[in-house]
């Protein structure tokens, strides 16, 4: 296996740091969807935030299968690291964000920091991401990842 995690993850950060305001306008995008199918705006976050933190918990399990399968194949690309990252940095993103706000002060207060949050949540979204990226890449050094594969071809 050639391929590395932590590079094209810290080659994210640099640039995740400069677009949380642009994933933020996504993210208000999507609340702005879900809220016309549903009954308010309160009830369009508490969904986003559920969908978020469901998303941020099942990408790298999905992320980690589809490196095990390409590993074989050696059809693995930088690319599909940078895929991940930004899904998983806008999961992230949210799903963090619920910590820190909640939906009735997201919809009904504008005290001058309405979503500032989510700036600071993205940045603590990419400590995680690195942290995924080093563990990848440790276990890839220490050939867990290729025995896990060897063991599900036997199985």
């Amino acid at each position: 296996m050639k391929y590395q995690f932590t590079i094209p993850t810290l080659k994210f950060s640099v640039a995740g740091f400069f677009i949380s305001g642009f994933s933020m306008t996504g993210i208000l995008g999507l609340q702005t969807l879900l809220q016309s199918f549903t009954q308010g705006c309160e009830v369009a976050w508490k969904l986003l935030f559920i969908l978020m933190a469901s998303g941020s918990i099942i990408t790298p399990f999905i992320f980690t299968c589809f490196v095990l399968k390409d590993s074989q194949s050696q059809k693995f690309s930088e690319g599909k690291i940078w895929l991940y990252n930004l899904l998983e940095y806008i999961f992230l993103q949210c799903s963090i964000g619920w910590l820190f706000s909640n939906a009735k002060t997201l919809c009904y207060v504008s005290d001058g920091q309405n979503g500032l949050q989510f700036v600071f949540t993205s940045w603590m979204g990419l400590c995680i991401q690195l942290f995924y990226s080093l563990l990848l890449d440790w276990m890839k050094n220490n050939k867990t990842l290729t025995q896990s594969v060897v063991l599900e071809q036997e199985l």
